[in-house]
């Protein structure tokens, strides 16, 4: 090999480390997340073989959630999501059916705490732990709910992936059509 190729390949691989962590601490500087995506809610209060029946889950065939994250450190963030969806007359809610569509707005706040690095090493994939609160209305009828959930981020590019959420949301008000249900969300998420 001679001199010239030598140096050559240095360049190339000194850059290439360089490169790599300049990503790496972009990476790390990228302190915002915002979400968008879909999300289904079961309200059949069916107990526990009923939660995965999916036929029985409402759903918006469109852009239905938006969210917002702030990452502090050591694993701790926080963030603000509103949702919409529709409870629909043909499903099953808490347990009844009722008699036309109804609409559903929530607008929730949390605490997250991502602790897959406590297992394993993996920068394509997050686990995190979120409690909150939210408020809804449901048919113009308002409620409270305090929030507990997990979430799965798969990340294709360092700022780029999918989240997969499920929220068991447990109502203040017990004696509305929307009180306790769960609701899982399925987002496209960036961080900037």
């Amino acid at each position: 090999m001679n001199m010239k190729k030598a140096i050559a390949l240095v360049l190339v691989l000194t850059a290439t480390i360089g490169f790599s962590q300049e990503e790496q601490k972009l990476q790390e500087e990228k302190k915002w997340t915002f979400g968008a995506g879909v999300n289904f809610i079961d309200n059949t209060s069916t107990g526990g073989d009923g939660y995965l029946n999916t036929s029985q889950w409402n759903i918006l065939p469109c852009v239905s959630t938006f969210g917002v994250e702030r990452d502090f450190s050591n694993g701790f963030s926080a963030d603000a999501r509103l949702s919409l969806n529709e409870f629909e007359a043909e499903n099953m809610q808490n347990g009844t059916v009722i008699t036309r569509d109804v609409t559903y707005v929530a607008f929730d706040a949390a605490a997250r705490y991502t602790f897959d690095q406590h297992l394993f090493d993996a920068e394509w994939f997050d686990a995190t732990a979120v409690a909150g609160a939210g408020l809804f209305w449901v048919d113009g009828q308002n409620n409270q709910s305090g929030n507990v959930g997990m979430a799965f981020d798969f990340w294709f590019q360092p700022a780029l992936g999918l989240r997969l959420q499920t929220l068991g949301k447990f109502a203040f008000e017990e004696e509305t059509l929307g009180n306790n249900h769960l609701q899982h969300s399925l987002e496209f998420i960036v961080k900037f």
